[in-house]
């Protein structure tokens, strides 16, 4: 079984985000289709299988403990970044808010749901469950979590993206470790996301918003 999950985890973490990123490069190969082939198959693994955790895809308790470790963790480093971006001005700052109060709005209200919820379902509670045994170590776990997710934004191609998804894997996947909660690292990941739309780093991950 471990030869068979290796060569698994090979196809589908690391030659499945590169061969969409390249078909969509070279051709505008829709990847909505694909995620939600993926999202399906990944639960219905998960559902099928006894010996995963349900608990591990709320734990409501996990997020009542860690919701302020996860906003202190935050606040210093969204300063930080925050510098970064007001020293760099990559691009438009706050463009988002400014011209689509109501759609950003909803962004940062529902973000924890859609889209850090599915994704942090497929990179932490998939990914830790099916591919986790084969990394002893925690920072292991962690460290191909965040690199897998890296990936996933290679499609963008642009180095923000790739580099914020590596970053930011690295803070979900210690929280999903420590937690064994998606939705923890759900409201850590949307909480990111609605600082990153608002700042103005949407476009490197949503390229409408240019």
């Amino acid at each position: 079984m471990k030869p068979y999950r290796v060569l698994e985890a090979l196809l589908v973490c690391v030659l499945l985000p590169i061969g969409a990123a390249y078909l969509h490069w070279t051709s505008d190969f829709p990847l909505m289709p694909t995620k939600i082939c993926l999202l399906v198959v990944a639960l219905l693994l998960l559902w099928r299988d006894p010996q995963f955790d349900r608990r591990n895809l709320f734990r409501p308790e996990a997020v009542a403990a860690g919701w302020k470790r996860i906003l202190g963790r935050f606040l210093i480093l969204a300063a930080i970044l925050g510098l970064i971006f007001a020293i760099r001005r990559p691009a438009p700052p706050f463009q988002f808010p400014r011209q689509h109060p109501g759609a950003w709005f909803s962004f940062v209200i529902f973000a924890p749901v859609v889209p850090a919820y599915p994704e942090e379902f497929l990179f932490r509670a998939f990914f830790f469950h099916r591919y986790g045994p084969l990394l002893p170590r925690p920072w292991m776990r962690i460290a191909a979590s965040a690199a897998v997710f890296s990936l996933a934004h290679l499609y963008l191609a642009n180095l923000w993206a790739v580099t914020l998804a590596f970053v930011g894997g690295l803070l979900f996947a210690e929280t999903y470790e420590r937690s064994r909660s998606a939705a923890l690292a759900s409201l850590e990941h949307g909480i990111w996301a609605a600082y990153l739309f608002t700042i103005g780093l949407g476009p490197f991950f949503y390229p409408g918003l240019r």
